[in-house]
C-alpha cells in the first residue's frame, strides 16, 4: 500500500494524460521512473477497492450532521498537520481559491466561469506563502457549512488564520473578494491586543484606500 500511494502522489508530479500512459514500456522515452513497482493491472485494482474512510459510520446525506468531506477528511487533517510542521512561513502570506480541475459527480464540484485554468471542481481556500506559493493550511467549500452574518469570505479568513500563527509578524494579502470592513476590523482589534499578530499588517489589492482612511483612528483620535 506504501508502493500504491506513492505512486498516486508521483501521479501529481508527472502528469500525463491517462493511467495507462505511466505504465508504458514500449518506448524507453515514454518510460516513467518508479512504476514499474507493480503491473497496471494491480494498481487499477487497488484503486477500484481503495478507501480511506470507514462507510458505517458515514452519515446519510439526508442526515443534518452530513460531511461531504467525511471520506477523505482524515487525509486532509493528516496533510495540513504534516505541512505546518515540516515549515516555517515567511513574513508575507496570502490567501486564495482555486479550483482543482474534475468533471465526475461529486457534492463539491462547482462551475466558476471566470476561471480560467479550470471551471469544473472542487473549490479550495488555501493559506501559503507568498513569495514561494507553499501550501500551509487547506480547506474545501462545501455549501452545506453553516455561514456567520459576517459574510463566507470573513470565515475562511478566520478559518485558516489559526492561533499559532499569532505574534510571528505575518503580513497578510487577500484580493477583494476576501476584503471587508469586518474582516479588517477584526484585524485591526486583534493587531491592538497582541503585539506583532501574524496578520498585524494587511494589504488589499485591487482596493480602495479610503477603508483603511475609515477605519484607522486620526492623529487628534491617537492623541487622546
Amino acid at each position: 500500500m506504501r508502493a500504491f500511494v506513492g505512486l498516486l502522489l508521483n501521479m501529481g508530479l508527472v502528469r500525463k494524460p491517462t493511467i495507462d500512459s505511466y505504465f508504458c514500456e514500449k518506448y524507453f522515452s515514454q518510460q516513467t521512473p518508479g512504476f514499474k513497482i507493480m503491473s497496471l493491472d494491480r494498481f487499477k485494482l487497488l484503486l477500484l477497492f481503495f478507501h480511506v474512510s470507514d462507510f458505517e459510520k458515514e452519515s446519510p446525506r439526508t442526515s443534518a450532521s452530513y460531511d461531504p468531506l467525511y471520506k477523505f477528511r482524515d487525509v486532509l487533517t493528516i496533510v495540513n498537520e504534516n505541512c505546518q510542521k515540516s515549515y516555517r512561513l515567511d513574513q508575507e502570506i496570502s490567501i486564495d481559491e482555486s479550483i482543482i480541475g474534475f468533471k465526475g459527480r461529486h457534492v463539491l464540484i462547482q462551475y466558476i466561469k471566470i476561471k480560467k485554468h479550470h471551471q469544473w471542481g472542487p473549490k479550495m481556500y488555501v493559506l501559503a506563502e507568498a513569495k514561494t506559493g507553499y501550501s500551509y493550511r487547506m480547506m474545501f467549500h462545501c455549501k452545506q457549512s453553516t455561514k456567520s452574518p459576517k459574510g463566507q469570505p470573513y470565515d475562511v479568513c478566520m478559518q485558516l488564520l489559526k492561533t499559532e500563527n499569532r505574534n510571528k509578524n505575518h503580513h497578510l494579502g487577500v484580493d477583494n473578494y476576501y476584503t471587508s470592513v469586518a474582516l479588517c476590523e477584526q484585524l485591526l482589534q486583534q493587531l491592538e491586543e497582541d503585539t506583532g499578530l501574524s496578520v498585524g499588517a494587511a494589504w488589499i489589492a485591487g482596493q480602495d484606500r479610503s477603508m483603511w482612511r475609515t477605519l484607522r483612528p486620526s492623529a487628534g483620535q491617537a492623541q487622546q
